[in-house]
């Protein structure tokens, strides 16, 4: 979709219903807490290779601003 591989691109998403996929697939993913997805929170740390609880932390931690 966006030209990029599997290996270059880092998927973000919020809810684990809609993560599966790119997981089964083979892309990397980094979870985003959502405070209205209660009960998934686990399951999103366990399967993604990062998990932030905002964006700030995510910039941080991936461009280390």
């Amino acid at each position: 979709l966006i030209g990029t591989g599997k290996d270059d691109t880092l998927i973000f998403e919020d809810a684990i219903y809609a993560l599966k996929p790119a997981l089964k697939v083979g892309f990397k993913a980094a979870g985003m807490f959502d405070k209205h997805a209660k009960g998934t929170e686990k399951e999103m740390k366990e399967s993604c290779l990062y998990y932030f609880y905002n964006w700030k932390e995510a910039k941080e931690t991936l461009l280390g601003e």
